[in-house]
């Protein structure tokens, strides 16, 4: 589901089965098409605990993607209780970080604090266009 914020939109993702980075490309190409903005938001929500096999090169090689798509800026959440995805997280915000990509991501079992993440950085980027006078 995507829905707009002004400006932005904010993709809601339901995995339903193993995650692998096929599916995840096929995720960004059909999200993509609706993002109007430089900045990508994404709740991403696999509190169904699916497989999800997504290896560094697989990061390094769809953050460079969406970068070539013109993305300048990644604000996601995952919605899991994977004791494991921390680690992933750690390894994305390196990646975000190397290629220069600004935005945040994080991981969360609640999906009341998915939401409130996601309109943090909503809020947070409005209040930055408006003080560089972008509308």
């Amino acid at each position: 589901m995507t829905t707009r914020h002004g400006a932005e939109v904010v993709h809601r993702v339901t995995v339903t089965g193993p995650f692998n980075l096929r599916r995840r490309i096929r995720m960004y190409e059909e999200t993509l098409k609706a993002n109007t903005s430089f900045r990508y938001f994404c709740i991403l929500d696999n509190s169904a605990e699916h497989e999800n096999e997504f290896a560094y090169d697989d990061i390094q090689m769809l953050a460079d993607w969406l970068s070539g798509e013109g993305l300048k800026a990644f604000y996601g959440v995952t919605i899991t209780s994977d004791p494991g995805y921390p680690n992933l997280v750690q390894i994305v915000t390196a990646v975000l970080q190397i290629l220069e990509l600004g935005g945040t991501v994080v991981t969360t079992g609640d999906a009341d604090a998915a939401e409130a993440f996601i309109r943090e950085k909503l809020a947070l980027v409005s209040a930055m266009d408006a003080q560089a006078g972008i509308v």
